[in-house]
């Protein structure tokens, strides 16, 4: 009983353990009956009960009358209200319109195809060695292009499409013999000089390619073929080079491929979609001296002995102009043959009835020996009264008469023949 006395003879001890004792009361008691810590609600608002919704969601839905919360029940809306909510919140399913739909189903899927390369015949060998020169950038400088037009030899001219005037200077050039290119001009990777307003650009689609081809068709009449003028960057795409060869497969035409670039995919294009096609061997005034030319044209020669053929480019200049007319005769003497640009072109192998190929027909001659090369090149024009001999009279067999049979010019007793009388020997 002491000890009891005594322990409660600290009032403040005594108050703090009932304020305790109180307060856990108090806890438990309105934890039990849920009221703690609930909110009062505002006049103009209501909460909504737990079965309906989340826990104290407010609404703006104003009821006539308090109700308190024991008595709270499901709200009363109108069947028309639950209606409209329902439009204000949901999202109208996406139709077409049957026009659309029409117009889609009808489209048909062009399905992408790949395009495999035929198998192309080679450049068979025969006879001279054959050169063909093609002279660039025509129709500009109307001088130097009607001074390259005189040129007596059977030349093949590329003439720019944006060039003023191009019917009256292409018909004179196709009168004197030469064969008429397209010199379709196409973005380089550097611009030192104007393309014109139909140049091929690196970026374009399908449709503005090919404008600018059928505008290049319409500028004159009468062209075998097209090469590139410029077009160090639009050669190496391969798709716009696609785009082009088809344009030029619909009219027929072959494509030489001026090789700006090492990297050029032109000619594959050409071959890709089944076009004649052929890739330029030398410049020949990549420097505008006499100098160049010179050596460009011995340079001319050694391609044309090795291969048996060969496809030089140039342009209206003094140096090159000159440097062909005193080159010509000479060559032409010493047995090379000159020939447009459309006689050493590869193409499509022609399929035939017949099974049997003559190996003949299908390997190109074999290279020159480098001594009958040298011999060819450095052979100085026929002593007096000496006659080169020419295909139709090489690989006579002796026979003569109006019933002999003709001698084959390409057989190989004819070309034998041949390179005999080039290097001066004799039987």
């Amino acid at each position: 009983m002491m000890g009891i006395m005594k322990r409660y003879a600290n009032p403040r001890g005594t108050f703090l353990f009932v304020g305790i004792a109180i307060v856990l009361m108090l806890v438990l008691y309105f934890g039990t009956q849920g009221r703690l810590f609930v909110p009062s609600v505002p006049e103009d608002e209501t909460v909504v009960s737990e079965a309906e919704g989340p826990k104290y969601f407010k609404t703006s839905l104003q009821y006539s009358e308090r109700r308190s919360r024991e008595s709270y029940g499901p709200p009363e809306i109108a069947e028309h209200e639950f209606e409209d909510i329902i439009k204000a919140y949901s999202y109208p399913e996406a139709k077409p319109e049957p026009e659309v739909v029409a117009e889609v189903l009808s489209k048909p899927v062009k399905p992408k195809t790949v395009k495999k390369a035929p198998v192309y015949e080679p450049i068979v060998a025969t006879g001279s060695p054959k050169i063909a020169i093609i002279i660039d950038d025509m129709g500009l400088d109307r001088k130097r292009s009607f001074e390259a037009i005189g040129i007596d030899a059977p030349l093949t001219l590329a003439f720019l499409p944006y060039a003023p005037e191009l019917g009256g200077i292409t018909r004179d050039a196709r009168a004197r013999g030469h064969e008429l290119m397209i010199h379709m001009p196409m973005e380089a990777m550097t611009s030192p000089v104007s393309l014109g307003p139909i140049a091929l650009k690196s970026g374009m689609g399908e449709a503005e390619v090919k404008a600018n081809m059928k505008a290049a068709f319409a500028s004159f009449d009468g062209y075998a073929g097209v090469n590139n003028h410029m077009g160090s960057k639009v050669t190496q795409d391969p798709q716009i080079m696609d785009w082009v060869m088809e344009s030029l497969k619909e009219r027929g035409l072959y494509f030489v491929d001026s090789k700006t670039i090492g990297a050029s995919v032109g000619a594959e294009a050409a071959r890709l979609n089944g076009l004649p096609t052929a890739e330029r061997d030398v410049f020949l005034d990549h420097e505008d001296t006499q100098a160049f030319v010179t050596s460009a044209l011995r340079k001319l020669e050694e391609v044309a002995a090795r291969k048996g053929h060969a496809i030089a480019i140039g342009h209206p200049k003094d140096a090159t102009i000159n440097g062909l007319k005193a080159w010509l005769p000479d060559a032409q003497r010493r047995g090379f043959e000159i020939v447009h640009a459309s006689a050493l072109l590869e193409r499509p192998q022609v399929k035939v009835a017949s099974s049997k190929v003559q190996p003949s027909e299908a390997k190109e001659a074999k290279p020159r020996r480098k001594a009958e090369v040298e011999a060819l090149m450095t052979r100085a024009e026929p002593a007096a009264g000496e006659t080169v001999v020419k295909p139709e009279a090489a690989g006579q067999s002796g026979v003569s008469g109006e019933g002999a049979e003709e001698p084959d010019p390409n057989s190989a007793q004819a070309r034998e023949a041949i390179l005999k009388a080039l290097l001066g020997q004799s039987d």
